[in-house]
């Protein structure tokens, strides 16, 4: 029997080899690769199986702040003599083992305020790729994502910005201007400046809708409260979608906002970006401000 599992791989394995080989001859490879690639990219997108909240490498600023349960700027004072464990996925009961750091703050811009020190932590298994490797005395700007079992502010891979970088204090007064619009959002929304309104809604919409699927689990979609509703909807069409500053991108909210249970209706714009023509966004702008009154967007969190 194992000599016949044998045989059967490697007939498997020739034949697959057969295939990529003349795929790659043809005329057609690009769109073969292109697919495939496409297909993974789906099932890595699927909420049962994201896994992706441990990890925002390339994320604007905007995105690691609407994530984030703890935002602090401070120095590792200590690292804990041994990793701790706890649960890394809110759909499975496996745990992950976590180095536990202490953080001394000088600036707390999201989270508790009531202590100086924070305990933040790091995946253990991703430690030695990371660059700069957290050890006592490293500073910079911390976003800590809380996980599922609520023991640890988890600090996934990209989401520690080291002082010592070039772009350190750009990254850190991104982040305050997220904070600072978030202390009142109905201001923020409301604001006279369209760079603000947009981000302040952008933000609003990714913590409803984006950073739930990037926590994974199965999903269910309920209404937003009217009024905040109709809010983000009118700070979304009378925002400024030129700016690239801030981070926030209107066409990335508008195409989280489709992504739930409950399909919006057909007309909704969300293939619309700043890069579209100037119809199409007119046009987008256009609905969200007639349908504002009347149409209710959705919030995705746990099914429980």
């Amino acid at each position: 029997m194992k000599s016949l599992s044998i045989i059967l791989l490697c007939t498997l394995s020739a034949m697959f080899y057969g295939i990529i080989r003349d795929q790659i001859r043809s005329r057609m490879r690009r769109a073969w690769f292109g697919l495939i690639f496409l297909g993974l990219a789906g099932v890595a997108l699927m909420p049962g199986i994201c896994q992706a909240y441990i990890s925002l490498p390339v994320e604007p600023i905007a995105n690691h702040f609407a994530l984030s349960d703890c935002v602090v700027v401070g120095k590792i004072v200590s690292i804990g003599d041994k990793p701790e464990k706890g649960v890394l996925y809110r759909w499975g009961k496996g745990v992950a083992e976590f180095a536990v750091v202490e953080v001394e703050t000088s600036e707390i811009l999201s989270g508790s305020k009531e202590s100086k020190r924070v305990k933040l932590a790091f995946l253990s298994y991703q430690m030695p790729g990371m660059k700069p490797a957290p050890q006592v005395g490293l500073e910079g700007l911390f976003f800590g994502v809380r996980t599922p079992d609520e023991k640890f502010n988890l600090v996934p891979v990209g989401a520690f910005h080291d002082s010592r970088n070039d772009a350190y204090n750009k990254k850190l007064e991104q982040a305050r201007r997220c904070a600072r619009l978030l202390e009142k959002p109905e201001a923020g929304l409301a604001s006279r400046n369209g760079s603000d309104k947009l981000l302040t809604a952008y933000i609003l919409v990714l913590r409803d809708t984006y950073c739930q699927v990037r926590k994974g689990g199965e999903l269910k979609a309920e209404p937003m409260e009217g009024e905040r509703s109709k809010q983000i909807m009118l700070a979304l069409a009378e925002g400024d979608w030129s700016d690239k500053e801030s981070g926030a991108n209107a066409g990335n909210a508008l195409s989280w906002l489709r992504h739930s249970p409950i399909k919006p209706p057909q007309d909704f714009p969300a293939g619309v970006s700043e890069e579209s023509d100037k119809a199409a966004v007119a046009k987008a702008r256009r609905w969200l401000t007639e349908n504002a009154k009347t149409y209710q967007l959705q919030r995705l969190s746990v099914a429980r």
